[in-house]
């Protein structure tokens, strides 16, 4: 209930407030969630009442951290050190708001990424605007990859990759750039997990040990879904005309044929 009546008492003995409601007393316990304050105000008695350190908060919020910072000053004379970061907008630009539905849920960002990924994603630039959207995701994978492979060659705290991990590191990672798996993909028309994974470890040609192995299957699962969810959709496929099929049934025996290991310049040359 939300009341709009005169307070008579503010009974600090028992935890209670008096109301005149028209001539009458009503009190109400403060106790138990039974009475809240407005939420400006209920912010600054938050950080005196749990004796918070430190507040960060969307720039769209910046008046409301003044007010209540004033509020603060005024109860314990302490206010929280603030860090205001910068807003996430979608593909257009356009400010991320749950009533337009325009946004990028933690759920959805998993369903295709890592968590390590997002972790990095938030890490980067908090003070700059930042569009948040789909295609954010194959980048932010591949710039954890980046940046976990500099891990040994720069100073270990300069790199986001020991902040994301709480200075706890993996061994290792996904040998394969996200976004060249999800050309991968693409280009294979393909979701069995197995087929794709057999083309990694071919792509990669290491001594792989068997942990690394299956390192690829972990996020070729989630590149499969990426596929499936924004290529797939979008693409025209046609059969190919006489003179393409025996150009391409040419292209296949001429690579059958050749025993030997080819080299990316082998296989363009053929072609």
């Amino acid at each position: 209930h939300v009341l709009e009546i005169p307070v008579i008492e503010i009974d600090t003995k028992n935890s209670k407030i008096l109301f005149d409601n028209n001539g009458k007393k009503f009190e109400q316990s403060i106790l138990d969630g039974n009475c809240k304050l407005q939420w400006k105000v209920d912010w600054a008695m938050r950080w005196s009442a749990l004796n918070i350190d430190y507040e960060m908060n969307g720039k769209d919020l910046i008046p409301s951290f003044e007010l209540s910072k004033q509020i603060a000053k005024f109860i314990f004379n302490k206010v929280p050190i603030n860090m205001s970061y910068e807003l996430f907008l979608d593909q257009n630009g356009e400010k991320i708001s749950k009533s337009k539905g325009n946004g990028l849920s933690i759920d959805e960002w998993m369903t295709y990424g890592t968590k390590e990924s997002l972790s990095l994603f938030m890490y980067q630039n908090p003070r700059r605007a930042k569009r948040l959207y789909f295609d954010c995701i194959p980048k932010s994978m591949d710039e954890y990859k980046k940046y976990f492979n500099v891990l040994k060659e720069k100073e270990i705290f300069e790199n986001p990759i020991w902040h994301i991990h709480e200075g706890i590191l993996p061994e290792s990672i996904y040998p394969l750039d996200f976004s060249t798996l999800i050309n991968l993909v693409t280009a294979l028309n393909t979701s069995d997990i197995l087929t794709i994974n057999k083309f990694c470890l071919l792509y990669i040609k290491g001594n792989l040990n068997v942990e690394e192995q299956k390192s690829p299957q972990k996020i070729t699962k989630l590149a499969v879904k990426y596929f499936q969810n924004f290529i797939l959709p979008t693409l025209k496929k046609r059969k190919p005309d006489l003179n393409e099929k025996r150009v391409i049934e040419a292209l296949i025996m001429e690579i059958s044929s050749n025993k030997d290991e080819l080299s990316a310049e082998d296989y363009q040359n053929l072609i």
